[in-house]
């Protein structure tokens, strides 16, 4: 599958003008130049409104992480908290995604980062 998306992303960028080539190649590579301050603020309403919904729906995980009986066994519909919490996830990721790309290294660093600060 990432074949075949990386092949007509990269057969589509042939078909863009050079300035426009080197603009998508910036974002894909994940970079943050040539934004500006409206980039941060669209993705700020985003982060004001998501980030308090997800450190509450935070004490559901606490709960998942004990397993699935002893989470049913505390009153926690798994499969609904599950599908929230992904959303929430999927939507604070694509908030960020969408003004600096996707940057690798900080997606392999970051929970490393923030269990090292908050624990698990």
């Amino acid at each position: 599958m990432n074949a075949a998306f990386a092949s007509s992303t990269m057969a589509l960028q042939m078909k863009m003008e050079p300035q426009d080539f080197m603009k998508t190649l910036t974002w894909i590579s994940g970079s943050i130049w040539g934004t500006n301050w409206s980039f941060v603020i669209s993705t700020l309403l985003w982060l004001i409104l998501l980030i308090p919904i997800a450190v509450y729906k935070s004490r559901f995980l606490d709960i998942l992480s004990f397993g699935d009986e002893v989470s049913i066994g505390l009153g926690v519909s798994i499969e609904k908290e599950r599908l929230k919490l992904l959303l929430i996830g999927v939507a604070l990721a694509g908030a960020c995604v969408s003004v600096g790309g996707g940057i690798t290294f900080l997606g392999l660093i970051a929970p490393h980062i923030s269990r090292a600060l908050i624990g698990p």
